[in-house]
């Protein structure tokens, strides 16, 4: 599933996602382009299955199928970093 927010990643920011809430990895946004095979998308978070959590601010976590359009996601650095929570712009189910 992929997850598409208002905002654009920098390199090495992504969201936390897993299938554990307590067992979470930091999945890359598409900010850096594959030459020859795709552009840069760097609004865009490949997330993985439905079924994978997603880490919200607050603490909070949601399953990847629960988010929609205006939800607030939490953007992390490779570091560490915690950003500010980047809406949810739309949600894309892929094959």
């Amino acid at each position: 599933m992929c997850v598409d927010c208002a905002s654009a990643f920098e390199p090495g920011e992504g969201l936390l996602v897993g299938s554990f809430a307590q067992g979470l990895f930091l999945v890359h946004s598409e900010c850096l382009a594959a030459a020859g095979y795709v552009n840069a998308r760097p609004f865009r978070v490949n997330a993985g299955p439905l079924c994978s959590y997603c880490m919200l601010p607050g603490g909070k976590m949601a399953y990847l199928s629960e988010l929609r359009a205006g939800d607030e996601v939490l953007c992390v650095g490779r570091g560490g970093e915690v950003g500010m929570g980047c809406r949810v712009w739309g949600v894309e189910y892929g094959v």
